[in-house]
């Protein structure tokens, strides 16, 4: 493919040129990859902070080292199945997380 590289002006004056499509060794290629997945995951992620007392967190944490994963991981995993479990029993659903979430109202409260 020829093509004629393009500069522009990137973030903090540094000028950039479009290279086109390269080949990266298979190991650049799989980071890349990671990352670019990585940042679009960042895109529709929402970040929630709240406090907590220090002994609640060191449950949390002994627990998800039990598990072999990261407090954060486990306390997602611990508030979603929760929420789902909430969620079926307030709707009645048993059906897929859309369906569940289709048949509830939040400014009734009801499905």
């Amino acid at each position: 493919m020829s093509k004629k590289a393009q500069k522009r002006i990137g973030r903090g004056g540094i000028e950039i040129e479009d290279m086109g499509d390269i080949e990266l060794p298979p190991e650049v290629d799989a980071e890349v990859t990671r990352r670019i997945d990585q940042a679009e995951e960042e895109l529709t992620a929402t970040s929630v902070n709240f406090r907590w007392h220090k002994e609640q967190l060191a449950v949390v944490k002994r627990v998800a080292e039990m598990m072999g994963v990261s407090y954060q991981t486990y306390m997602k995993m611990v508030v979603y199945k929760q929420a789902l479990s909430d969620l079926r029993t307030m709707t009645g659903h048993t059906g897929a997380v859309a369906e569940m979430l289709g048949s509830y109202d939040p400014k009734t409260n009801r499905k």
